[in-house]
């Protein structure tokens, strides 16, 4: 059974509290964007925390998107959802921001925080890109907001229509033909720890150029050993940021 983390304020503290999706549209607060399956679940309740836990799969069924202070840029969005004929639920989130719960083709693994990612930095322009993680928190419907009294996450559109399509994250092989020095796998099985996540991230963007991969090789072998290796994980931007520099 599929469970996601609930915690009824942004500050999560103490054993964490698993609910099914169910029990989550009886609760106010927040909830993780993505659902854990058995493995994952099973993890967490070992370890009584959800550190490490990247390179364990998690489901997802739904994208949600935040728009924080900017209307514009949710206009533009759900112009495309409604051009495109998908279904989505729109809402005020209480403090000047537009949140969007799109129902998707269900998918599920370790790599889906990063399909969510690469998806709504190509595509959804202006959005808050932070919460595709495996430990991100989405504010439940009906939850009042703490920064503005008075205010809470309210429905304001309904749309019926087709599940959004979000594509799966390929994991490229490690093995390069041609390879001289440290192999790949190496690399890409180092634990680095906070403090030295940035400049391990720039030095595989350097070793795929010195051998001449490209940047998009390079990005899918970094994101791989960030799932997998980062302690925590470097968001998304910041490691392909990093990846960028090694071959600018």
């Amino acid at each position: 059974m599929i469970k996601y983390l609930y915690t009824p304020t942004v500050k999560r503290t103490g054993t964490p509290t698993l609910c099914t999706k169910q029990e989550l549209s009886t609760k106010q607060g927040f909830r993780s964007v993505f659902g854990y399956p058995e493995e994952t679940v099973r993890q967490i309740h070992r370890q009584g925390n959800t550190r490490d836990i990247t390179h364990l799969p998690v489901l997802c069924d739904e994208l949600l998107v935040d728009f924080d202070d900017n209307p514009e840029a949710a206009y533009f969005f759900q112009e495309f959802l409604m051009d495109g004929g998908y279904g989505f639920v729109s809402y005020d989130s209480g403090n000047r921001s537009m949140h969007y719960h799109i129902p998707i083709i269900p998918i599920e693994g370790h790599w889906v925080p990063n399909a969510l990612y690469r998806y709504a930095s190509k595509h959804i322009k202006g959005c808050d890109l932070s919460v595709y993680r495996h430990t991100g928190l989405f504010r439940l419907p009906g939850t009042w907001h703490e920064k503005n009294p008075g205010h809470m996450k309210r429905l304001c559109l309904y749309n019926e229509g087709m599940l959004l399509e979000i594509p799966p994250v390929t994991v490229l092989p490690i093995s390069v033909a041609g390879d001289k020095g440290a192999p790949l796998e190496q690399i890409i099985n180092k634990v680095v720890d906070t403090g030295g996540r940035r400049c391990y991230a720039y030095t595989i963007g350097s070793v795929c150029n010195k051998r001449g991969l490209s940047v998009e090789q390079a990005l899918r072998i970094a994101l791989q050993w960030n799932d997998l290796k980062a302690r925590p994980p470097l968001e998304a931007d910041v490691l392909m940021q990093k990846i960028w520099e090694a071959y600018d």
